[in-house]
């Protein structure tokens, strides 16, 4: 008889993801199809119950419909038994669509916010709970009057190596679901970021903090390293094309090409 087991499916399966891939594993027989079925609220969402050929690897990929809406959704999946002839094997799958991590948005270095009902997919939400990783983010790292809101913000600054989402419960309908997590990026003020100009041959960088400049060429070599100040002329007499990667003492890292004519 057919024996196989099928693995869990993947946790994050995110709305705005072409496909999933549904893993298993065979102990006995063979399989070269599967026909999968969903439930009507699936079908209702834009899932296509369907025939699919066995590939090579032992996984089954879903494809997921676009604007999907984020919900916990079920499918039955046959497994046709090809060799033996003596029974095929029966599964249900239930499985969950986040939301996708576009509807949380960066504001700064320190709150990320929920987009409102225009942008977000005309959803509207009455709880909201955020997350970095895995865990709440609680009293002591955000005002209590704070974390049911559509917003965080975090006054000691956002982690940058660290992953937040939102916990949220739509009204119409009172499903609470993930978004997709985003990782924040350094925000920075255009006071803050130094300020490459040229002329004739002189290239002059302007930064309010120190830090220093490599000058590269276009060949991945290193001409030279030199310190910032305010005002920091380099000096690229021979034509050709430089890259200037600059280091601040406040952290901010930018890259620049200067084109020497």
């Amino acid at each position: 008889a057919l024996k196989l087991t099928v693995a869990e499916i993947p946790d994050e399966i995110c709305a705005d993801d072409p496909t999933f891939k549904i893993p298993f594993s065979l102990q006995e027989g063979n399989t070269t199809g599967f026909n999968v079925a969903f439930s009507q609220k699936a079908a209702n969402a834009g899932f296509v119950s369907r025939q699919y050929n066995r590939e090579t690897n032992e996984e089954i990929t879903i494809d997921i419909p676009p604007d999907v809406k984020p919900d916990y959704y079920s499918m039955k999946v046959v497994f046709e038994d090809t060799v033996f002839r003596c029974g095929d094997v029966e599964d249900s799958i239930f499985f969950k669509v986040y939301y996708k991590n576009a509807i949380i948005e960066q504001n700064w270095n320190d709150v990320i916010a929920l987009l409102n009902k225009t942008y977000n997919g005309g959803y509207e939400f009455n709880h909201y709970q955020w997350y970095k990783n895995s865990q709440p983010i609680i009293e002591g790292q955000q005002k209590i009057e704070e974390q049911n809101s559509s917003y965080l913000y975090l006054p000691e600054g956002l982690d940058l190596n660290a992953y937040y989402r939102l916990e949220i419960t739509r009204i119409d309908d009172n499903v609470t679901l993930f978004t997709c997590p985003i990782m924040p990026v350094q925000f920075v003020a255009e006071s803050d970021a130094p300020v490459v100009s040229q002329q004739q041959g002189i290239v002059r960088i302007s930064t309010a903090a120190g830090g220093y400049v490599n000058v590269w060429n276009i060949y991945g070599q290193m001409l030279y390293k030199k310190n910032l100040s305010n005002e920091t002329e380099l000096n690229l007499p021979i034509a050709g094309v430089y890259i200037l990667e600059i280091m601040l003492d406040n952290g901010i890292r930018t890259v620049e090409k200067v084109v020497i004519k």
